[in-house]
C-alpha cells in the first residue's frame, strides 16, 4: 500500500508539472503572437509614414507647378491687355 501511495503522489506531481508547463507554453505563445503582431503594425506604420512623405512631396510639387501656371497666366493676361490697349 505504501508503494501505491508513492506512485499516486508521483502521478499527481507529474500531472501538476504538465499543467504548469502547459500554462507557461500558452503564455509564451501568446506573448510571441502579440510581439509578432506589434512588429507587423510597426512595419505598416513605417510604410505608411514613407508613403505619406511621398504624398506630401508630390503635393508640394503640384502646388509649385500650379503657382508657376498661375504666374504664366497672369503674365499672358497682362500681355494681352497691353496689346489691346495699344491697338
Amino acid at each position: 500500500m505504501d508503494k501505491r501511495t508513492n506512485w499516486t503522489l508521483i502521478g499527481m506531481g507529474v500531472a501538476w508539472a504538465i499543467t504548469l508547463a502547459g500554462f507557461v507554453w500558452n503564455a509564451a505563445a501568446t506573448n510571441s503572437n502579440y510581439s509578432l503582431r506589434i512588429q507587423h503594425i510597426e512595419e505598416e506604420l513605417d510604410d505608411l509614414d514613407a508613403r505619406l512623405d511621398l504624398a506630401e512631396t508630390f503635393r508640394m510639387d503640384i502646388r509649385s507647378s500650379l503657382a508657376e501656371i498661375k504666374t504664366d497666366l497672369l503674365w499672358i493676361r497682362q500681355q494681352l491687355n497691353e496689346q489691346t490697349s495699344e491697338s
